[in-house]
């Protein structure tokens, strides 16, 4: 096994999980209390943000009936979280729904006998609160995570 390294001066909010967090700072999205998110994805969506939400709003006027789906795939899937809390911000009236999906695997294939499984979907995006804030403000009917595994797909809902 080789060491992680971690840089001393990164800032942890959950030091036993050794992830960078950050407050959820991103355009529309307002009163997030204390959620915090994986400080990379964050940085992943706030960098395109204004260009989304520009092309959201542009798209929402031309075609007013429809609805808003928002897909990411494993580290997509969690910047798709962040995108759709502020897409939802931006057109709250639009109906909007949050697909995230990956593949099941074995994390050691010389256990694999041991049906030792993972989800190698999304990862986790944020804290609790934040957690709480997406299925609150995207509603956990319109929430929805894929995993596959062998050619088979299975739909699990996201919490």
């Amino acid at each position: 096994m080789g060491t992680l390294l971690l840089n001393p001066n990164l800032k942890f909010k959950n030091t036993d999980k050794q992830i960078a967090m950050s407050p959820l700072q991103t355009t529309g999205v307002v009163d997030v209390g204390d959620s915090y998110v994986h400080s990379g994805f964050l940085l992943a969506y706030n960098t395109v943000a204004s260009g989304i939400l520009d092309t959201i709003n542009a798209q929402v006027t031309a075609y007013p009936s429809y609805q808003i789906v928002v897909v990411g795939h494993s580290l997509g899937g969690a910047v798709a979280s962040i995108a759709a809390l502020s897409i939802k911000a931006a057109v709250p009236n639009t109906p909007l729904k949050l697909f995230t999906y990956g593949r099941l695997t074995s994390p050691m294939p010389e256990l694999s006998k041991l049906t030792i499984v993972c989800a190698q979907g999304q990862p986790r995006t944020g804290n609790a609160m934040f957690a709480s804030l997406v299925e609150s403000r995207i509603g956990t009917n319109n929430i929805f995570r894929v995993v596959h595994s062998s050619g088979r797909c299975f739909g699990v809902k996201f919490s």
